[in-house]
């Protein structure tokens, strides 16, 4: 993987009965990277921009769910979601364990968001 020379922050939300908690992880040596989708529509054409984020390692006792967020940077903790607010971020919809098999030439996790 090149250019795996960023810090970002995963935020995770712990739903809890009166109000939610915000957990967040440093994953260092991870890449950053945003293509722009067009797709045609009937109504015309439609811009989505998704982010792609790798890295080699997942910290011990981190879980990526879906709905979490990836920040790029350093975040030691919020305690809403409008504390993300002119961070650049995104909701997590997908996340790849490609660390195992042998097919993979360097092992690493994928999360794509948008």
């Amino acid at each position: 993987m090149l250019a795996c020379n960023k810090t970002l922050t995963h935020v995770h939300r712990v739903k809890g009965a009166n109000s939610d908690e915000y957990v967040c992880t440093q994953i260092p040596n991870c890449s950053w990277f945003s293509k722009l989708r067009t797709s045609i529509l009937d109504r015309g054409t439609s811009m989505e921009r998704y982010t792609y984020v790798r890295f080699p390692v997942l910290p011990d006792g981190v879980e990526i769910v879906k709905g979490d967020y990836m920040v790029n940077g350093v975040v030691t903790s919020i305690t809403r979601e409008k504390d993300l607010e002119g961070m650049e971020y995104f909701t997590i919809l997908n996340i790849a364990d490609n660390t195992r098999g042998g097919g993979v030439r360097l092992p690493h996790w994928s999360v794509v968001g948008q």
